[in-house]
């Protein structure tokens, strides 16, 4: 049957006549994105200049306090038993009472704020970077194209500040960003795994 004049003839069913849809090109599939590089020396050194963006939750304040308070209970309870059963020593009993509490009141005080101050993290489109410490800055860096699994999980004191941590896994290490804020850590860990090349 002839088609309608000026119109080409379609071997798709419907596609001889006017208004007739034309032939949709299909969809190509969305490009994956490219495997991350390996790290070189000089980038390592940029890294190193400066510490990583992003500091921890407030919260860890909370948890490093409770853990240090929880370090100082056991020996200032040895230290009251032995004034309990050791009537004879009582200057020595209160002097090393008296240590046991300046040392655990400088421990939930002092350091909570001071490892807040260093505690760090950033993840680049590169690497996974970290900072950590007391009073010694501990960096660590691992590249993305090293990265063969994340994780996150939290501890029972972590629950109780509302924080967790993730785990990044190499073919050699682990690298731990600990104590994040629960309600971004999915987001960091799927950017993390998204930068990786790591299937979803």
């Amino acid at each position: 049957m002839p088609s309608w004049p000026g119109v080409n003839r379609s071997s798709e069913p419907g596609g001889s006549w006017p208004g007739a849809n034309p032939r949709k090109p299909r969809a190509s599939a969305p490009a994956e994105p490219a495997p991350p590089l390996p790290l070189d020396s000089e980038a390592i050194a940029r890294l190193r200049q400066n510490p990583p963006a992003h500091r921890v939750s407030r919260n860890a304040k909370g948890l490093w306090a409770l853990r240090a308070g929880l370090f100082w209970l056991v020996p200032f309870l040895l230290g009251c038993v032995w004034v309990a059963l050791d009537p004879d020593h009582r200057s020595a009993e209160l002097i090393l009472l008296g240590l046991v509490a300046v040392a655990a009141a400088t421990h939930i005080l002092l350091v909570p704020r001071r490892r807040y101050g260093i505690h760090r993290w950033q993840v680049t489109d590169d690497a996974v970077y970290t900072q950590h410490g007391a009073f010694v800055h501990n960096r660590r860096i691992v590249p993305l194209a090293d990265v063969t699994e994340v994780r996150t999980g939290h501890g029972p004191l972590e629950a109780i500040f509302g924080l967790g941590t993730i785990t990044v896994t190499t073919a050699t290490s682990r690298m731990r960003i600990a104590h994040l804020s629960r309600g971004p850590l999915a987001d960091v860990s799927a950017t993390i795994g998204e930068r990786a090349g790591l299937a979803s």
